[in-house]
C-alpha cells in the first residue's frame, strides 16, 4: 500500500479547464523558479503529488508579522518542491495505564518489517534475517570482567550542562531509562536473572530509575515519587555526610538544567520542579507538552549534585558526579575512557560488569584487527561481503543487522556563498546517482535517511530511496539547469570535512566528489580531522561548506524528538548553523504542544518534509550495519534508535562470560 496521497478522479470538462490554466499560468511564470524533471519516470510518483510541503495556516491566529524571525537568505522567487505528506497511522496495542507505562507514546512495533519493503529491498531482507531478536536470551546473570569498545572518547562527558555525550548512560543517574538488552527491564526488582521476555528494540518504553513512576493529575502536572537509598558517588567535590539523592537535589537539577544547560530548552515548557517532600517532586507545566516524559530520558539528562555546578570541579578535573552504574576511573580525550562499576548502585543486580573501557581507534582497519585479535568485544560491518568474510574468520561469533535511525550519515550545510542558495543545494543533491553510490560504498545496504525517529513517524522501516522526494531523483540536466540559474554554470569549489578516512562513509564521499564533478563541475576537496575535533568544529559552527556527521542530533543519539528539531529553530542554541525558518519554527511549536499522537504524526512529517526541500541538512544514507559480537559478550543488541555497543546506546546491560574471555 503506498505511502503517499492518492489523487482525485476528476471529470473530463474540468480537467481540461483546469489544464488550460495551468498553461496560461506556466507562460507567466517567472523564469528563474525551480524546474521540474522533464521526463518524469516511474521512480518519480512521489514528486508528482499536489501537496506541497509547506503546511496549511494553522487553525490559530497567526503572530504579527513583525514579530516573525527574519527568513533566510534565498532568492524569493525559488518555490517550493512537492513533497509527499504521509498519512498518518494509527497504531493499535498501546500499553494500558500501569505504574510504568502510563502516558507513553505507545507506538506498537509487535510487526516490524512489512513484506512489501522486503520484496523490493535487499537491505530490508536482510534486516530480518539477521535481526537482534533471533540471539539467544540470557537466563541467569553472569558477574565481573571487562568490557572492551571502540569509541570516541570526549571530555563533553564531563560538562553537565554542555553538549551531551553518549558515556552519561553508563556513569549518570537518570529520573527514568529505557528498556534495552536481550533481557527486559520492566517491572524487575532483581535483575540477577531474566525471565523470558526480551528487551525492547523498536520502541522507547521508560523503566524506573531515581524516579520510581509518574503520575498525572492533569495535561500540566506530573508528581514523580522517588526511589530510596540512591546515593551520590563519594568522588569528587562530594564532602556532605548526608549523601542521598533528594527531591531537592532533583528539582534543582532539573531547574538548573532548564535555565543554564546546552538542552535545557527541551524543559522550557516546564514552569518548574519542586520538592513535595524528601522523596516525592512535582512539575508544574506551562503548556502540554507532548515529549516531556520522553525528554527525562535524553542523556544530557544525567543529575549532578548542586557542588558540581556550584564549584565547576567536575568539568575541571573531569569528574561526573552522578548516581549511575559506573564510576568515571580513567578519561583521556581521543586515547581511552575507563569506567568501573559503582558497589553502591540502588537497582539490585546491576550492573553485571566490573569494568568498561573505551579505545579510541578511529582507523577501520585497526578496529577490525583489534576486534578479530580478542582487544576489542565489538566491530561494525558495513557491507555484506565484509561481514561474510568476518563469519569466516572468528569462530563463535554472534552477530546482528542495524539500521538505527539515531545513526545516519548527513551533511550540515555552511549557508554562506554558493550553498545559502536553496538551488545550489538542491542541484547537489540532484546531481547524485544515489542507488548507484550507495551500490559502490554499501553494496546496496543502504536506506534513506529520517530526521525524525521512524517510529515515531509511523514507519516500520527507513525510508526507501523513492521515498526521499524530487531532490533525490538523479537529474543531471536538471541540476546543471539550477546551478545556472543561481548563476555558478562553470561550477564553484566546496569542501567536506570529515572523521572517516576509509571504509564505506570515505567512500560515499568519493562517489558525491565524482559525481559533482562530471555533473556539475564542482570541485571537492576532502578534509579530514579525528572524530574529537571535528564534534568541536560543528559545535562551534567553524566548518566551510559541508561537515559530515553521524547523527541527526549533537552527542548522538535520542529518544525524543525535541533535541533534534531544535537543531533547525531560530535562536536554539543547537541550532549551529544559525539557520532561521519561520515555517519550522510554528511547526515546531504545534508539534510539541500536540498530544493527539496521530495529528502530531502529521506535523512532524510536515516538519521533515520542509528540512528535506529547503536541504539546510543534507541526508546521505541510512546504512545497514552488521554488528559482531565476541563469543563471550552476553545481553548486548542494538536499540532501532542507537547502537548499544561503543558509546552510543546504554551499554551498561552488557555482560561477559569470564570462563571464555582472554585476559587482557
Amino acid at each position: 500500500m503506498s505511502l503517499f496521497r492518492p489523487y482525485r478522479v476528476t471529470p473530463i470538462l474540468l480537467g481540461l479547464v483546469l489544464l488550460i490554466a495551468l498553461l496560461l499560468a506556466c507562460s507567466k511564470a517567472e523564469p528563474t523558479a525551480a524546474p521540474t524533471p522533464a521526463k518524469p519516470t516511474p521512480s518519480m510518483a512521489p514528486a508528482a503529488s499536489p501537496t506541497p510541503s509547506t503546511p496549511a495556516a494553522p487553525q490559530t491566529a497567526a503572530p504579527a508579522p513583525a514579530a516573525q524571525p527574519p527568513a533566510p537568505a534565498v532568492p524569493a522567487v525559488v518555490k517550493p518542491l512537492p513533497l509527499p505528506i504521509r498519512p498518518a497511522i494509527a497504531r493499535t496495542g498501546l500499553p494500558g495505564p500501569t505504574a510504568i507505562q502510563a502516558g507513553l507514546d505507545g507506538y506498537d512495533l509487535s510487526k516490524p518489517w512489512p513484506t512489501e519493503y522486503q520484496a523490493k529491498e535487499k537491505a530490508g531482507q536482510l534486516m530480518v534475517q539477521y535481526s537482534g531478536d533471533k540471539l539467544p536470551l540470557w537466563t541467569k546473570a553472569s558477574y565481573g570482567g571487562e568490557a572492551r569498545s571502540n569509541g570516541q572518547t570526549s571530555s563533553t562527558l564531563f560538562d553537565a550542562f554542555g553538549p551531551s555525550s553518549a558515556g552519561r548512560y553508563n556513569v549518570g543517574g537518570y529520573g527514568f531509562r529505557l528498556d534495552m538488552g536481550r533481557c527486559s527491564l520492566q517491572g524487575k526488582p532483581d535483575m540477577s536473572k531474566c525471565d523470558g521476555k526480551r528487551g525492547e528494540v523498536y520502541s522507547a518504553v521508560m523503566v524506573p530509575d531515581i524516579f520510581l513512576k509518574w503520575e498525572q493529575s492533569d495535561p500540566l502536572t506530573y508528581t514523580f515519587p522517588m526511589r530510596r537509598g540512591v546515593l551520590w558517588p563519594a568522588i569528587g567535590p562530594m564532602t556532605r555526610t548526608d549523601r542521598e539523592v533528594t527531591a531537592t537535589d532533583m528539582a534543582l537539577y532539573y531547574n538548573t538544567q532548564k535555565e543554564k544547560g546546552l538542552i535545557g530548552n527541551v524543559l522550557e515548557l516546564m514552569d518548574k520542579m519542586e520538592a513535595v517532600d524528601r522523596y516525592t517532586v512535582r512539575v508544574k507545566m506551562k503548556a502540554p507538552h507532548a515529549d516531556f516524559l520522553r525528554a527525562l530520558t535524553n542523556r544530557g539528562m544525567s543529575v549532578v549534585p548542586q557542588e558540581c555546578f556550584d564549584k565547576k570541579v567536575c568539568v575541571d578535573k573531569n569528574i561526573l558526579v552522578s548516581p549511575g552504574m559506573f564510576i568515571v576511573t580513567e578519561a583521556t580525550p581521543r586515547v581511552r575512557l575507563v569506567v568501573d562499576k559503582n558497589p553502591e548502585y540502588h537497582l539490585n543486580g546491576l550492573p553485571w560488569l566490573d569494568r568498561m573501557m573505551w579505545l579510541n581507534i578511529p582507523d577501520a582497519a585497526a578496529q577490525k584487527a583489534a576486534y578479530l585479535t580478542g582487544q576489542i568485544d565489538e566491530f561494525t560491518a558495513t557491507t555484506l561481503t565484509e561481514a561474510e568474510s568476518l563469519m569466516k574468520q572468528r569462530a563463535g561469533y554472534q552477530m546482528q543487522t542495524v539500521s538505527a535511525t539515531s545513526v545516519m550519515n548527513h551533511f550540515r550545510v555552511r549557508l554562506e556563498g554558493p550553498l545559502a542558495d536553496v538551488r545550489v543545494r538542491r542541484a547537489l543533491t540532484q546531481a547524485v546517482d544515489w542507488r548507484e553510490a550507495w551500490e559502490v560504498a554499501f553494496e546496496g545496504n543502504a536506506f534513506g535517511g529520517t530526521l525524525i525517529p521512524y517510529d515515531i513517524l509511523g514507519l516500520t522501516m527507513p525510508l526507501s530511496l523513492a521515498e526521499m522526494g524530487p531532490n533525490y531523483v538523479y537529474n543531471p540536466n536538471a541540476a546543471k539547469k539550477l546551478l545556472a540559474e543561481a548563476g555558478y554554470g562553470n561550477g564553484f569549489t566546496l569542501s567536506i570535512e570529515t572523521a572517516s578516512t576509509s571504509g564505506a562513509a570515505y567512500e560515499i564521499n568519493l562517489s558525491l566528489q565524482y559525481y559533482w564533478k562530471k555533473n556539475l563541475n564542482v570541485e571537492t576537496k576532502i578534509l579530514t580531522a579525528d572524530a574529537v575535533s571535528l564534534n568541536n568544529i560543528f559545535t562551534t559552527g567553524k566548518w566551510q561548506s559541508l561537515i559530515q556527521q553521524g547523527t541527526p542530533v549533537s552527542g548522538g543519539a535520542v529518544f525524543e524528538v525535541d533535541s533534534v528539531l531544535l537543531q533547525f529553530i531560530t535562536g536554539s542554541p543547537q541550532n549551529f548553523q544559525k539557520q532561521s525558518d519561520p515555517v519550522l519554527d510554528e511547526l515546531f511549536a504545534r508539534q510539541r504542544g500536540e498530544l493527539d499522537i496521530v495529528k502530531r504524526r502529521e506535523l512532524l512529517w510536515q516538519f521533515q518534509n520542509r528540512v528535506y526541500d529547503q536541504l539546510w541538512f543534507i541526508p546521505v544514507n541510512h546504512s545497514l550495519t552488521y554488528i559482531f559480537m565476541q563469543p563471550w559478550e552476553m545481553n548486548a543488541v542494538s536499540h532501532a534508535y542507537a547502537y548499544i555497543t561503543g558509546l552510543n546506546g546504554s551499554t551498561w546491560t552488557r555482560m561477559v562470560d569470564t570462563s571464555k574471555a582472554p585476559k587482557r
